[in-house]
């Protein structure tokens, strides 16, 4: 009848009109989600989204909330896996600056489990690299207080002095500089840090031709004291004579024996890495110093390694522990290794 046809008409246009006012409603929808995304704010999109499910119970537009919330996940899962890696990535080149706004960010997306997902990562990295024989590691891009931390939470350094927090200052993150004067970092005798095979290294970036003896890390022998001196240090300018030298001394109980590398390997001005080795177990030559990852000098050690197993054993940056011998410069990533 012409009633049923117009009422007919009427359910017809007014379901349009729903559709319609669905599509665009979509639409306005998908347009905010993906602002809300662009600013990776995604427990906020997860959120508007929850929120918006109620304005309708049409298959369409559930539909719809259904599929934005799962490229809302999606971009969220993969954003974490991205700063993850980089954040990783950081953590082995030694990038503080890096990780903190790395983490900062994850932070800010109000989605506590991949902070706890990170976090967790980081752990077992320093947990796999403890295994892998890193005993101590002071990146030395922190940027004030009375502590170097030590990467692995174990053994954190106490400064002294007042050397200074370089933030951006250094190879990789941040640095520390030493007056050359009276600044140190002093990490407690730890018996980790007394392993029988030992690899030593640090970055640094001189002022000006270092003193004689500049100790760059040092493992002390009784507060310095004869006839062993140090079980183990990486110092510049051995003897006084060999400016542009680096050494590895090894002391024994009847003194130190020590390997030096050739001159021009050190130079003020450039951030240079040096590294040294002491395997009295492995294949020959059982010690080695690298400058910049490039071996410069072997021998075999003729004197075992001696330790200081009392408080008087502990380990230095920059100083002797007692004595001149300091560095002067930019020092970052100091490390100690139980292994080659």
């Amino acid at each position: 009848t012409p009633l049923e046809a117009e009422t007919r008409q009427g359910r017809d246009a007014a379901a349009a009109r729903a559709r319609n006012a669905i599509a665009s409603q979509t639409t306005d929808l998908e347009r905010e989600i993906r602002a809300i995304r662009e600013r990776r704010e995604f427990q906020a999109a997860l959120d508007h989204l929850a929120a918006a499910r109620g304005r309708s119970p049409e298959t369409g537009w559930t539909g719809t909330v259904d599929r934005l919330v799962k490229e809302v996940r999606t971009a969220a899962e993969e954003e974490f896996g991205r700063l993850k890696t980089k954040v990783l990535e950081a953590r082995r080149q030694g990038g503080g600056a890096a990780m903190a706004a790395a983490r900062e960010e994850i932070a800010r997306w109000g989605m506590p489990w991949y902070v706890e997902e990170l976090e967790k990562a980081l752990a077992e990295a320093t947990a796999r690299e403890a295994g892998e024989g890193l005993a101590g590691w002071w990146k030395l891009d922190d940027t004030e207080g009375a502590y170097a931390a030590d990467a692995l939470g174990r053994f954190n350094g106490m400064v002294g002095g007042r050397p200074a927090w370089v933030p951006s200052g250094g190879k990789i993150g941040g640095a520390l500089r030493f007056d050359g004067k009276d600044d140190d970092v002093r990490a407690a005798r730890e018996p980790a840090l007394e392993p029988a095979t030992v690899t030593c290294m640090a970055w640094i970036r001189l002022d000006e031709t270092p003193g004689k003896w500049a100790n760059i890390l040092r493992k002390t022998w009784r507060n310095n004291s004869g006839p062993v001196a140090a079980s183990y240090a990486l110092q510049l300018n051995p003897n006084g004579n060999a400016p542009t030298a680096a050494a590895l001394v090894t002391g024994a109980s009847d003194g130190a024996d020590i390997l030096e590398s050739p001159a021009g390997s050190i130079v003020p001005g450039a951030w240079i890495h040096v590294a040294g080795v002491y395997d009295p177990k492995g294949p020959s030559p059982r010690k080695r110093v690298y400058v910049n990852g490039r071996q410069v000098a072997t021998k075999d050690p003729q004197k075992p390694m001696a330790y200081d197993t009392a408080r008087t054993g502990a380990l230095y940056l920059g100083t002797p522990g007692r004595g001149a011998a300091r560095f002067k410069g930019l020092m970052a990533d100091g490390r100690v290794y139980g292994r080659a």
